[in-house]
């Protein structure tokens, strides 16, 4: 049984949730980061347990269709809020 897919759904609601956050994002290596204020605003939270476990790791991709690296680099730069 695939344990990410459940993970995923939860990064993707988080992040249309966490406008205000702009958190999780992807680092330069593709590492999934997601922000201090998001952590302590779930801390209680089991389900987003799950999605702090995965902080750190990488994205396995496919050959084709890549995150556009200035996008994720905008996101990073302008738009995510560590604290």
């Amino acid at each position: 049984m695939n344990t990410l897919a459940p993970i995923l759904r939860l990064f993707l609601v988080l992040r249309m949730e966490s406008d205000d956050l702009k958190a999780p994002t992807l680092d330069e290596k593709l590492r999934v980061v997601i922000s201090n204020a998001l952590k302590q605003s779930l801390a209680d939270s089991p389900e987003a347990q799950k999605l702090f476990e995965i902080e750190g790791r990488g994205l396995i991709l496919p050959g084709r269709f890549r995150p556009d690296e200035a996008a994720l680099a905008y996101h990073r730069d302008a738009l995510f809020q560590q604290g």
